[in-house]
């Protein structure tokens, strides 16, 4: 809508004239649909990319480069404006690289979550060693020799020297020589106790009734 102006007779120009006048000359922007977003501050990177692209659907990806830092905390513009530079461009390998910046919070782990892992709640030391890889996998940046290095002491220094007695001295503590330890060694047969109602014993007790149905020791207790 366009006004006269009362001081000099002439013409002024209002806020929603100046949106239609943006929406006409990028139509995209005009038929962006509204969506509520958030401004970025490095937490709910996953939220914050969905929103971003329902609030730019249609927007094409040169475009889009040039309005993120509206949607990002000051603070962190430098940060995500190299997130960016990396991408070299591509909408995508910019959503990746956010995600591995950003994604601590979002469901992934910490070495100290590793460390809190509780090797008895697992029936062998199998299942506990593929269910630790698949947390490993879920902490950023965490080296291999630090990630077996916190496996390793988990357990028991009997146990954990024969995890990694198969490597070799001098050698990197490394997941091949652990799983070599475990495929070869005797850990793996060793299971937590279990009780199905057949009256064996109590939890703490080292002796079983030898067949007893039900029963089985805990790893670290033989």
């Amino acid at each position: 809508m366009v006004e006269a102006n009362s001081a000099g007779g002439g013409n002024m120009t209002t806020l929603d004239d100046l949106i239609e006048t943006l929406d006409r000359r990028d139509p995209a922007r005009g038929s962006v649909p509204k969506v509520e977003t958030f401004l970025f501050k490095g937490e709910r990177v996953l939220d914050w990319l969905e929103l971003v692209e329902q609030t730019m659907v249609g927007v094409a990806d040169a475009v889009k480069f040039q309005r993120i830092l509206e949607y990002v905390y000051h603070g962190l513009h430098e940060e995500v404006k190299k997130v960016i530079m990396a991408s070299n461009d591509g909408w995508s390998r910019f959503k990746d690289g956010m995600q591995r910046k950003y994604r601590l919070g979002d469901g992934l782990l910490t070495a100290a979550d590793l460390e809190a892992v509780n090797r008895n709640d697992y029936t062998t030391v199998g299942t506990l060693t593929e269910d630790f890889k698949k947390k490993v996998r879920k902490v950023p940046r965490i080296p291999e020799e630090e990630q077996c290095a916190i496996f390793v002491g988990l357990f028991k220094s009997k146990e954990a020297q024969e995890l990694t007695s198969k490597g070799g001295g001098g050698e990197k503590l490394t997941w091949a020589t652990i799983d070599k330890g475990v495929q070869e060694g005797d850990l793996d047969e060793v299971h937590q106790f279990q009780m199905h109602g057949t009256g064996c014993g109590d939890y703490g007790s080292p002796r079983y009734e030898e067949g007893c149905v039900g029963c089985s020791i805990r790893i670290g207790d033989y």
